[in-house]
């Protein structure tokens, strides 16, 4: 789903996510705790997984360091409310998101950051409707992680994009020293990333250029 064609559903009921990060020096994201490889949570109480290290490069170009990031665990049950509430900044667990859903529940869901192969089905990033900033950080993260797969240098059209809304001034280079999308996902599933949903848009995947 395309940012763009989603803004004119949004409320103003909600705003200034990407500030209060910045003000608390913390991301925010709720994740599963036993749904690995998306996100897990071990014995010593260490979380690890591909949303987690999205979670990690937002916190990464919004705070300009990836460790400042808090991790909240979830329900089908509770997930919804969690975001709603505002207990957390994304929602990055597996769902169906519909635009009735969105529009009924108050969020939007920016893009698919990974979606099943054998389904329509994935984690998408989630946000609250009314914080167009805040989904186009998102949105900018994940767009610069899948042009890592084929270059390294941020056009100067959208480091200016994230400098305006509020991004770290070296956000550029902690997402490049942070690795692809491609580097993320074998990291976490394993071998290279074969042609199918999840792979860039040169490869037949649905992830297109910003």
């Amino acid at each position: 789903m395309v940012l763009a064609n989603m803004m004119c559903l949004l409320s103003p009921s909600w705003a200034g996510t990407l500030e209060d990060a910045k003000a608390h020096g913390v991301v925010r994201c709720a994740v599963s705790a036993d749904a690995k490889p998306l996100s897990s949570l071990n014995s010593e109480q260490s979380w690890s997984g591909f949303a987690v290290d999205f979670c990690r490069a937002v916190a990464g170009a919004v705070l300009g360091k990836t460790d400042a990031t808090a991790f909240v665990p979830v329900t089908s049950h509770d997930h919804i409310a969690t975001l709603q509430a505002g207990d957390v900044d994304l929602l990055l667990v597996d769902g169906h998101w519909t635009v009735e859903q969105q529009l009924r529940h108050g969020l939007l869901a920016v893009a698919p950051l990974w979606l099943q192969p054998d389904g329509r089905s994935g984690v998408w990033i989630v946000v609250r409707q009314g914080d167009e900033t805040w989904a186009l950080a998102a949105k900018l993260v994940l767009s610069v992680l899948l042009l890592a797969n084929e270059r390294t240098i941020v056009s100067a059209e959208t480091n200016e994009t994230a400098l305006s809304i509020g991004l770290h001034g070296n956000w550029a280079s902690t997402l490049n020293a942070f690795g692809s999308f491609e580097h993320i996902a074998t990291k976490h599933f394993g071998n290279e990333v074969k042609p199918g949903p999840n792979a860039p848009w040169s490869k037949g995947g649905v992830h297109l250029p910003p």
